[in-house]
């Protein structure tokens, strides 16, 4: 009986998984697209697009509270058969992400350079060798503020879709846009051209390109989705106009530590960013290249991370614990599996992936050196990431929460900076610190899951 229920699982959470898989593929390939052919253009620019991104990620960690919160009680509803609270709960949470969208949009337009100067240190010193980077972002900034409403609402969408159990959706959709934000990254960077093949047909906009080209094409994907969003198939069809921000506090109540988490662990990422741009330019554009590498490695465990708390949660929202446990351990033993792949592509690619920068000899020697100590902490970083969604799945959340910012504290900020520049061992020092965080974490994770609390606390 036993294994067949693995079984049965094995199939559900492969199921929900390769979606999610291919979705978050394509989702991150718009932020490597751009990063790959801006690195064309020299570190200076690899830099800019990197405090960028960085800058986005942080506020979409911020809107944890009702993209994460809101998954799981989604999932727990409709695991129920509860449609009219499904149906009420998601207006309400397009009608927040609106106005969160509205603001990140002001924010990004009006003190993207700002923003930028604090990371880059750049509000309190020179830069490097006269070159500032905070213009360069704050310009990618503006543009892509405009489509953030867009972007936020499409997120909370697709989170509905996932919760409910259609993963294939949001992949179709991501598939069409990713290959238009393709073809308008060639077109808008390098006016048409091929590098170092083809002269430009017209006068090409660089890393400009790049954004405008990102914004366009994250908004129309967001409003094709938002467009399938109101068929009649959907669970919550009938219920949308029906707003219940009464579930708003059942939402924030899961989902703002998940809030509080992202904000404790993007908030170690500035940190890092910080000591990376304090270092040097190259050291922080070799931080930026790595952390691509990393973000791709990853998609494969993220997409059975979310197929794991959206299955989990389900199984919670009937009643069936005993089964929920059986599928969080399996849940891990998959994902430790598969990142069996991306540790193998690591080691055999590593050279291979970086000449698709035009970076120097000595940079692209210390980001080899970076990729490898990667591969030595992937299995950790699976842990940390597949471990939260399942203690979310039943809603104990303050417990990720804890643990990020405890390890955070204790172990990766001291590490980075000493090794990194109280030692003098540079971005190799620093980069091992960063991952002696992530080794600790994962300690603490499986410990806390073998307490076996998250079965008690069903949102």
């Amino acid at each position: 009986m036993l294994r067949t229920i693995k079984t049965r699982q094995s199939r559900q959470l492969f199921t929900l998984a390769l979606p999610l898989m291919v979705q978050a593929l394509l989702a991150s390939s718009m932020s490597f697209v751009d990063a790959l052919m801006v690195g064309q253009l020299g570190e200076q620019v690899i830099a800019a697009l990197g405090n960028a991104i960085q800058l986005i990620l942080f506020c979409h960690i911020l809107l944890a509270a009702i993209e994460g919160g809101g998954a799981v009680l989604l999932a727990q509803y409709h695991g129920s058969g509860q449609n009219r609270k499904l149906g009420s709960l998601l207006s309400s949470l397009c009608l927040v992400g609106v106005v969160c969208g509205l603001l990140i949009a002001i924010l990004f337009i009006n003190a993207g350079e700002w923003l930028a100067s604090i990371l880059t240190l750049e509000m309190w010193q020179a830069p490097q060798h006269g070159l500032a980077v905070a213009p360069l972002t704050g310009n990618y900034l503006s543009i892509i503020g405009w489509s953030m409403p867009f972007v936020v609402v499409g997120a909370i969408l697709s989170c509905a879709f996932q919760s409910t159990g259609d993963t294939r959706t949001p992949v179709k959709i991501s598939i069409a846009f990713n290959l238009l934000n393709i073809i308008g990254n060639w077109l808008l960077i390098f006016g048409a051209a091929i590098p170092a093949v083809s002269e430009p047909l017209f006068t090409p906009m660089g890393y400009i390109g790049a954004a405008i080209s990102t914004a366009v094409t994250g908004s129309g994907a967001s409003i094709v989705i938002l467009w399938l969003a109101a068929g009649k198939k959907r669970p919550w069809h009938g219920q949308l106009h029906r707003p219940s921000f009464a579930a708003l506090g059942k939402v924030f109540h899961i989902g703002l530590p998940m809030s509080v988490d992202g904000f404790f662990w993007q908030s170690a990422r500035v940190f890092y960013t910080v000591v990376m741009n304090a270092i040097g330019a190259k050291a922080f554009a070799v931080y930026v290249i790595v952390r691509t590498l990393k973000a791709l490695l990853m998609l494969p465990m993220e997409g059975l991370n979310s197929a794991s708390q959206i299955l989990i949660g389900q199984i919670l929202g009937k009643g069936k614990f005993q089964r929920a446990k059986i599928a969080s351990k399996h849940s891990i033993q998959l994902v430790l599996l598969v990142t069996t792949l991306p540790v193998a592509a690591i080691l055999i690619g590593a050279d291979l992936f970086l000449q698709l920068y035009e970076i120097a000899p000595d940079t692209a020697e210390n980001a080899r050196i970076c990729i490898y100590i990667l591969a030595i902490s992937l299995y950790a970083t699976a842990i940390n990431s597949v471990v939260p969604a399942i203690l979310t799945s039943g809603g104990d959340t303050y417990s990720s929460m804890n643990i990020t910012l405890a390890c955070f504290l204790l172990v990766g900020a001291p590490s980075a900076w000493l090794l990194g520049i109280t030692f003098e061992y540079g971005l190799i020092g620093a980069f091992i610190g960063i991952s002696l965080e992530e080794v600790a974490k994962a300690v603490v994770f499986i410990w806390r899951l073998n307490q076996q609390r998250w079965l008690r606390q069903l949102a």
